[in-house]
């Protein structure tokens, strides 16, 4: 295989682990909720201290040159991570998992700021990223499918010990990455990045994860709780609609920018409002599983389109992993504010809050549109 694409794929497998916790955040949320016996924001809280600490940790790793083997701090950032979801397992109160996942968080900062780093040096971003939501989606797929039938029939130890083993299997492709990405040999604090712009994506993508991380975060409890199926029939339709997002890698390759970012991007954030008015307002079997599929389509094809115009904007890889800190905040704060929602009414009280999200996000698209359909 060409050592180009082993680099990418070894970049995107430190982005994997990197993401881990957030993308499996429903199963780490039910899995905390049941076995510790923990209220929703309580465990909404704890999702928002590694969350958290994935956001800043990213934006530290991303903002400061440090003079160190680039693949040595993957190796500590990939070794903080799998540490981390073995002793989870093994944890017998409260104050132990913060610290654990708290410490999990930072090595997941680092990843996340490296891995962008490697996959914005890439001459074609919408390639680059594109493959790695295919890879993403894949692998999502997989666990989360996986991570239902193990809580169901083997429990919460079971559960983190096999994310461990499953993560530990993706290390060998990290041998191949560069080690000198566009921002090891660019000083990342010397780009000249417009600041409105930056501001403005920042806060749109802030917002549109607001909504749709606290979505996600209580995807499974929506299912389980609100329309009445098991955790595994969640696993399920969860594991389905993101392989159903397989469907957006090829079509943004297809289609690349020849209609723009900010169109595509448009079309993403109002199908995915819709999708969450269906399954609140409508709840059964049918609009948990159609909207869960129509959500994660629009919501892969929204980010790679985002990603890939924060890699015109900028090269180094520095904004993309700001942006992804962005999610990462808005997936910390969510738990915590629509556990608290959660905890005095239902569902569908969230729906005020939804829209009031989305708004905000479609406000600065259309301020920085002409940013986000630039070419080079």
């Amino acid at each position: 295989m060409n050592k180009t694409y082993l680099a990418l794929f070894g970049a995107i497998c430190i982005l994997l682990i990197g993401n881990s916790p957030s993308v499996i955040s429903p199963f780490i949320v039910g899995s905390f909720e049941d076995y510790f016996r923990l209220s929703k924001q309580s465990v909404g809280n704890l999702m928002s201290l590694e969350l958290g600490l994935m956001a800043l940790s990213s934006i530290f790793f991303s903002t400061v040159k440090i003079n160190y083997k680039l693949s040595r701090l993957v190796t500590f950032g990939v070794s903080i991570v799998l540490i981390a979801y073995l002793l989870t397992s093994f944890a017998i109160n409260t104050t132990q998992l913060a610290l654990i996942r708290a410490f999990s968080g930072i090595g997941c900062g680092l990843l996340i700021a490296k891995g962008h780093a490697l996959i914005a040096s890439n001459n074609n971003p919408e390639k680059s990223y594109a493959f790695f939501s295919l890879s993403s989606t894949v692998v999502g797929a997989i666990i989360i499918y996986v991570s239902g039938s193990i809580l169901n029939n083997f429990g919460y130890q079971f559960f983190f010990i096999s994310l461990f083993v499953f993560y530990l299997m993706l290390m060998p492709l990290i041998l191949f990455i560069k080690e000198k990405p566009v921002n090891e040999v660019i000083n990342p604090i010397r780009e000249d990045l417009n600041a409105k712009i930056v501001l403005l994506l920042i806060i749109g993508i802030l917002s549109f994860e607001l909504a749709s991380g606290g979505m996600w975060a209580f995807d499974e409890r929506l299912g389980v709780e609100f329309v009445k199926i098991s955790t595994s029939s969640v696993a399920l339709v969860l594991s389905i609609s993101t392989l159903t997002g397989l469907l957006a890698p090829p079509i943004v390759l297809y289609i690349g920018n020849r209609y723009g970012r900010s169109l595509p991007i448009y079309i993403g954030v109002i199908s995915i409002l819709m999708c969450f008015i269906w399954m609140l307002k409508y709840p059964s079997y049918f609009s948990f599983f159609a909207g869960n599929i129509i959500w994660y389509f629009f919501f892969t094809m929204t980010v790679i389109y985002v990603l890939a115009a924060s890699a015109i904007i900028s090269p180094t890889g520095r904004l993309a992993s700001w942006l992804n800190a962005s999610i990462l905040i808005g997936m910390s704060v969510a738990p915590s504010l629509f556990g608290y929602i959660l905890d005095k009414g239902t569902f569908i009280d969230l729906l005020p809050l939804l829209f009031g999200f989305i708004l905000i996000t479609l406000v600065c698209i259309t301020f920085i549109r002409k940013n986000l359909d630039q070419t080079e």
